[in-house]
């Protein structure tokens, strides 16, 4: 081999082991950069998920406070239910009354009452009459 073709190979080593060293750093550089975006990746991930986990737990109290308050609407709703059957159900039976044992229970009201007949009265006019009357005349 003469000087020439040494100093071609020398060229041509020195050429590969550079190219070589070129690719090393680039894979690197391309593992880092992969490595980068994998974090970005798993961090808007977990931004995502997180924020989403906050809106459903969000929606989940407010389908909950709305089934409770209409858990209450109902409760309400049965118990008036109930106060209007009882209500019915004593005038049915006031009413069935014989008239000297309806006038007992009215002397022992007055008297259990601890106030004056026309205070029964009044009250009956004031508080009561509507309601009975619906209940009496239906």
């Amino acid at each position: 081999m003469n000087g020439i073709d040494k100093i071609l190979a020398y060229i041509k080593a020195e050429s590969v082991a550079e190219c070589e060293e070129i690719y090393r750093n680039a894979a690197e550089e391309c593992g880092q950069i992969r490595a980068d975006y994998t974090l970005l990746e798993q961090n808007e991930y977990w931004k995502y998920i997180n924020t989403g986990s906050k809106e459903t737990d969000h929606r989940r109290e407010q389908l909950q406070s709305f089934a409770v308050m209409e858990a209450n609407k109902q409760l309400l709703s049965t118990q008036q239910e109930m106060v209007d059957e009882a209500f019915a159900l004593a005038a049915k039976k006031l009413l069935e009354l014989p008239k000297k044992e309806y006038a007992g229970l009215l002397k022992r009201l007055v008297m259990d009452a601890n106030c004056s007949a026309d205070d029964i009265v009044e009250r009956f006019r004031n508080e009561l009459s509507l309601k009975i009357v619906s209940v009496l005349f239906d």
